[in-house]
């Protein structure tokens, strides 16, 4: 069973919220810098999303019936998502310049990536 585009839409908001919020707990405004290492910020983001990202695909998948189609339908509309919101905070209400957010658009693309690869895989083991 399908979930509506504006259900999809709302996991994905949930998708970039969690790691923003965390984003926000150890970035120092004045400096427009993370409060730890850049190292330490990286692996730390990494880290949520993955956690997040776990959570909210198990959350979503309850009685669904995954497969490719699916996996590239979900995996757009939350990549697209967190790209927009993204820009709009980040190069919008905190008034950075568009160079300085277009690398999301690589450092997003695991929310399509591995989306994609779950319906893949699901329809590869219903064989």
């Amino acid at each position: 069973m399908k979930k509506s585009v504006m259900k999809t839409i709302g996991y994905g908001l949930f998708l970039w919220l969690v790691p923003f919020f965390v984003a926000i707990l150890v970035w120092n405004v004045e400096t427009n810098s993370p409060k730890i290492s850049n190292e330490w910020f990286t692996g730390l983001m990494g880290l949520t999303w993955a956690i997040t990202y776990a959570i909210i695909i198990c959350m979503y998948s309850g009685g669904m019936r995954w497969n490719v189609s699916e996996g590239w339908r979900v995996g757009l509309i939350w990549y697209l998502t967190v790209v927009l919101l993204e820009i709009i905070f980040i190069g919008g209400i905190f008034g950075n310049p568009l160079e300085s957010v277009l690398h999301l658009f690589l450092t997003d693309s695991p929310n399509l990536i591995v989306t994609i690869g779950i319906g893949y895989a699901v329809s590869k083991m219903k064989r």
